[in-house]
């Protein structure tokens, strides 16, 4: 008889009485919390945190892929900040940020390979990105750190082209797209809390490598801390504001709709309080883009910027004497404060080396050595014009606008509104990264994450896929 009894037990759990199960439960808990104590309270203290902090992203990766993503994406700024394994020098750390990447990857390779998912086709993008990775990996010989300098390449160049394809694998549908868009807010909701926290507080909670100066005068602040500079707090609240919009806007439960205002104005108050005018400039241009096709918002922007307007012609006596005003006027704005003249002595670099460039952090270097005043590029262009040549620099600008050039058939062919007005949120968004690059180098690799990330979600739309097409992007249940 091939039926199992039903007294027959399922496993060999079902042999064991309840009471000994509990107690056992029980016991192995005790032994792993007290193992875990006393890890904690061990010198290795630092070690055994990382390592408990890796195994969780591992669990959730393995348990569900677009959700260890975008765990990743939400914790990141946190998580590589506090939970590096060291391996001692010479020997590159392990990161969340390696080990979510390299693990995602190998998932989506290894389901594709045993015929489980199919792997979404390739396009100009992947290709571009191909040769840009090869362009800034030919510079890493001639660096300043040499074959060193590969673990940092890898950080800041290979994982935003590898979240883009992981996105765009993992990312199947409608509510998928919203998941990552919410993951995005969140993280900007906190990037936001945190940039307020430190410009009242003035206290650093959260380090983020050598503090140096922490002081624009006149009483605001540098924030130094999590981002560790007030350009890449900018960046992410820029990217973020324009989709914390679009949830508010498209949102119909109340409920969620105080969350998405408390997160928006948290986005907002972090932007104003980061004291950067590019940042500024760059999310006003994201928000002009927004409302040009997106009628919704065009109110709601219009409103803002006559209350905004009213309040500053009712108090220009105030505003003119207060501190932010004396900050936004420092400075001198002929040459950005300097810049200018540090981008002709980059043209300069790079006209020595035109095609494959002198090399990753050899700007300061040779600047140093040549007597120059300004030892900083301070704009992401000249940084990868000058470390890799044209063959960095063509590839990275061929990129940038294929991201945004790719969702033009899409926004077309939508027939649901929401569809069109998320794409044109994210040009928004991308125009937003591309000015706050031209005035300062790219350090915090989530900035450039976030737009590829963004990027792979909204594939979807350019899908084939018969399961994607017919559902509109919102409402949501």
């Amino acid at each position: 008889m091939n039926a199992v009894s039903a007294k027959s037990p399922r496993n060999i759990f079902d042999r064991v009485p309840p009471a000994l199960i509990r107690a056992g439960a029980v016991l192995a808990i005790l032994i792993l919390g007290v193992g875990l104590g006393g890890l904690l309270a061990s010198p290795a203290r630092q070690t055994a945190v990382a390592a408990i902090a890796l195994l969780l992203y591992v669990v959730v990766i393995v348990w569900d892929p677009l959700n260890g993503l975008l765990l990743w994406i939400i914790t990141q700024p946190v998580a590589d900040l506090y939970f590096n394994l060291s391996l001692g020098s010479g020997i590159p750390d392990i990161s969340p940020t390696r080990v979510c990447i390299a693990l995602l990857v190998a998932l989506v390779l290894a389901r594709a390979a045993a015929g489980r998912t199919k792997l979404v086709r390739f396009t100009n993008i992947e290709w571009v990105g191909l040769i840009f990775l090869i362009g800034m990996t030919q510079a890493v010989p001639r660096s300043a750190t040499g074959w060193y300098s590969l673990q940092g390449i890898f950080d800041r160049y290979f994982v935003p082209p590898l979240v883009y394809f992981l996105a765009k694998n993992l990312v199947r549908d409608r509510v998928e797209v919203r998941k990552a868009i919410v993951a995005v807010t969140l993280l900007s909701a906190y990037v936001g809390a945190y940039a307020i926290y430190e410009q009242l507080t003035g206290h650093i909670l959260l380090p983020a490598g050598a503090v140096t100066s922490v002081d624009y005068g006149n009483g605001l602040r540098i924030l130094r801390g999590l981002l560790g500079h007030p350009h890449e707090f900018g960046r992410v609240l820029d990217i973020a504001i324009p989709l914390n919009f679009f949830l508010l806007l498209e949102e119909q439960r109340p409920g969620r709709r105080l969350f998405f205002l408390l997160t928006l104005a948290l986005g907002l108050a972090g932007l104003f309080v980061t004291f950067r005018r590019t940042a500024w400039i760059a999310g006003l241009a994201s928000m002009f883009i927004v409302q040009w096709f997106y009628p919704r918002f065009r109110t709601m922007f219009v409103v803002l910027l006559l209350v905004v307007g009213g309040i500053t012609y009712l108090y220009w006596d105030q505003v003119g004497e207060s501190s932010v005003s004396a900050r936004v006027e420092t400075g001198n704005t002929a040459t950005l404060n300097g810049r200018t003249e540090g981008w002709a002595y980059a043209v300069e670099l790079w006209e020595r080396e035109p095609l494959l460039g002198q090399g990753h952090g050899q700007f300061a270097r040779i600047a140093r050595r040549e007597g120059q005043r300004d030892t900083a590029i301070e704009s992401e262009y000249y940084e990868i014009l000058v470390s890799a040549g044209l063959a960095g620099f063509v590839p990275y600008v061929l990129l940038l606008g294929l991201l945004g050039f790719s969702l033009v058939t899409p926004f077309r062919k939508a027939h649901d509104p929401a569809t069109r007005w998320l794409i044109v949120v994210y040009w928004g968004a991308l125009v937003s990264y591309v000015i706050n690059a031209y005035t300062a180098t790219v350090t915090q690799l989530i900035t450039t994450t976030l737009i590829f990330l963004l990027a792979g979600a909204l594939f979807q739309f350019q899908s084939p896929r018969p399961e994607s097409q017919p559902q509109a992007l919102w409402p949501l249940p």
